[in-house]
């Protein structure tokens, strides 16, 4: 009882829907007709998978920010108040500015104190006004062509140009996957009204057949034999309308409107049949197109990606090989008491050069970071010249397909002409009463199966045409 009642509402459900399908006209664009160009406009503003590599574009540009944050100036603030046998304050007031130059760092600063102090602690003793200082620090070797933020930048910088990239090489994947929908949604509408046709065909010619069994000119069983043809090409509509409705379903995710909500379009917008001679284009008829497609290979949008991967793998190798060497470190600072002639130490300067260096004596950390970077920088080489490899096959294999496809579709026109012909020709004959009703519905279905199989035909062209340029990493069109 439950799956009886099921089905009833899966049937009531698929007749609502084909309904709207079929009456309610799509309000997504002005145009009394559903293009590819249309499609493809929604899908580049609207789809979600595209929404979300902007995201991961934004989220690329902000990693490229918080990786330059590594060279924002700090600004410091130090006291300290002690009291019991020596009583004193002191307070430090400092800015550092780090460099992407060489990994120079500047500071400079303004320090105060007052009360006593301990000989071991003489260094913090200033004048009532204070002391200015400023300096210098400067890595000879390690950290000093480069070190692990300017890399992060740099890297920061390939991945933001990376995701660029891959959205880019999203529009088009999913161009490509729009236009394999819409053309199977096209196809599946054009079936739908041929089977129509058809149907209608049998039906209005029910009505004279009955006129002239009436009338005692024809016998009964023409009216069983177009009844017969009448229940075959209700199936068949039945089972058209059927795959119609997923086709739009299906559209629907990348057809939306203006809110970005999927639009299921109707079989008002379907666009009429192109011939032969309306879809293609000189370019299409290049005899040297595999050779000039070849040459813009290297600019394909994966490509571009791996090559930028490769590049930070270098940056990160250079890295590697630099924190191998010892740690070297020049630094320099001046300091000048403030004069205000209440201390001994009136005009003081002091200048202070300090040579700091840091030996790792096995260092196995280092080298073990340089061998892991040298190891991802060729597996990225590795990937670079198989993906080319395998974008090259996948360029000539399409171009094939695009080539065969293009002579099934002069095929079946042909095919379709011939059959329409041989078609009007028997319903002459039936008409002036040299043929019989049986013969006239055979052609007629044998036209219609013509006209389909230039639909599939067509559907291949216009699919293997889309994979072509997806190849090509070239935007779709009509």
């Amino acid at each position: 009882m439950i799956i009886s009642n099921m089905k009833e509402k899966k049937q009531f459900f698929v007749l609502v829907l084909g309904f709207v399908l079929l009456v309610v006209p799509s309000i997504a664009f002005s145009e009394d007709r559903l293009l590819l160009e249309h499609v493809l406009e929604s899908t580049h503003q609207h789809y979600p998978k595209i929404q979300e590599q902007y995201q991961k574009l934004r989220k690329a540009q902000a990693k490229l920010l918080k990786s330059q944050g590594s060279f924002d100036p700090k600004l410091s603030l130090q006291g300290r108040n002690t009291a019991g046998y020596y009583d004193n304050r002191f307070l430090n007031l400092e800015l550092e500015q780090s460099t992407p130059f060489l990994g120079l760092s500047v500071l400079g600063g303004w320090r105060v104190s007052d009360g006593e102090f301990p000989v071991y602690e003489g260094m913090y003793e200033t004048t009532q006004s204070g002391e200015v200082y400023g300096g210098i620090k400067l890595p000879l070797l390690r950290d000093g062509v480069i070190d692990q933020e300017r890399t992060d930048i740099e890297v920061s910088k390939l991945e933001l140009k990376q995701a660029e990239t891959m959205l880019l090489m999203k529009k088009l994947e999913f161009s490509y996957q729009a236009a394999y929908y819409y053309w199977k949604w096209f196809s599946d509408g054009q079936k739908y009204k041929i089977y129509q046709k058809l149907l209608e065909i049998a039906q209005v010619r029910q009505q004279g057949i009955q006129s002239k069994i009436a009338s005692g000119s024809s016998p009964e069983i023409d009216s069983l034999d177009n009844e017969q043809f009448i229940a075959n090409r209700q199936a068949l509509v039945v089972e058209a309308e059927e795959k119609f409705i997923d086709s739009s379903l299906k559209l629907s995710l990348f057809y939306r409107d203006s809110q970005g909500e999927p639009v299921i379009p109707s079989l008002y917008l379907l666009p009429d049949l192109p011939w032969v001679s309306q879809l293609f284009t000189q370019e299409q008829h290049d005899e040297n197109l595999l050779e000039s497609s070849l040459s813009f290979l290297q600019n394909h949008p994966l490509l571009q990606v791996q090559s930028l991967e490769i590049e930070q793998a270098e940056k990160r190798l250079r890295l590697a090989k630099n924190q191998i060497l010892p740690k070297l470190d020049l630094s320099v600072k001046l300091a000048k008491d403030l004069n205000d002639g209440a201390n001994t130490k009136i005009n003081t300067e002091e200048f202070k050069t300090e040579l700091a260096l840091k030996v790792p004596l096995f260092n196995r950390k280092a080298r073990g970071e340089r061998q892991i970077a040298d190891s991802e920088l060729q597996q990225k080489k590795i990937q670079y010249k198989f993906l080319f490899e395998k974008l090259e096959n996948n360029l000539k294999n399409a171009l094939q397909k695009k080539q065969r496809s293009m002579k099934r579709l002069h095929l079946t026109e042909r095919q379709w002409s011939l059959a329409k012909k041989i078609e009007d020709a028997e319903r002459t004959k039936f008409n002036l009463g040299y043929s019989d009703l049986l013969s006239l519905n055979l052609r007629e279905e044998y036209t219609a199966k013509a006209r389909i199989n230039y639909l599939e035909a067509l559907f291949n062209y216009q699919v293997s045409l889309a994979e072509y340029r997806l190849s090509m990493a070239t935007a779709q069109s009509n």
